[in-house]
């Protein structure tokens, strides 16, 4: 038995959107959270404590949330990767009907 195979490419590119969208976001907050602690560093803050901070927000805070958007801008590919395949096996299966009907004519 034949499985069920269905695409709906709206969805398919709104959620890639969506993935982009989340993405641009995303690198917005890293250029600010990175700015503000530019100027923190330049003087706004200085201690030990604001040194184990910023060891903090630039090893592990921003180095994560620069995962996230690289995560993100790859889900947004990966729906359109996905969209393109399918459409081409939905060529391609149409293509071999058609073949094999014009064949058995």
């Amino acid at each position: 038995m034949a499985e069920k195979v269905q695409v709906n490419y709206k969805s398919l590119k709104e959620i890639g959107a969506k993935f982009n969208t989340q993405t641009v976001k995303t690198i917005a907050q890293i250029k600010k959270i990175d700015q503000i602690l530019q100027n923190l560093k330049k003087g706004g803050w200085v201690s030990d404590n604001a040194n184990d901070f910023y060891r903090y927000m630039d090893n592990i805070l921003l180095m994560r949330m620069h995962h996230l958007a690289r995560a993100l801008e790859r889900s947004s590919l990966a729906m359109e990767q996905i969209a393109y395949v399918m459409h081409q096996a939905e060529e391609f299966a149409s293509d071999s009907i058609k073949e094999h009907m014009v064949g058995n004519q």
